[in-house]
């Protein structure tokens, strides 16, 4: 039984933050700015590691937030 191999990628990921106060503080994380497509992972269908399905990296995609201190 041979092992999958899955080639080599990189993505970008970012971050900006901004204190609006004193007391709180927005941020915006990105992911994946390049939008590459790239697999992170293998399962096997009824055998170990068979390659069987792919796991795909996230797309392309943002989370903001604030932080609010008391």
């Amino acid at each position: 039984l041979s092992m999958p191999t899955l080639p080599s990628y990189s993505v970008l990921d970012a971050m900006a933050s901004y204190q609006v106060t004193k007391n709180v503080t927005v941020r915006l994380n990105m992911y994946n700015l390049t939008d590459k497509y790239y697999i992170t992972g293998t399962n096997g269908n009824g055998q170990l590691n068979s390659g069987g399905r792919i796991v795909l990296g996230a797309p392309r995609s943002a989370l903001l937030s604030a932080n609010f201190q008391f």
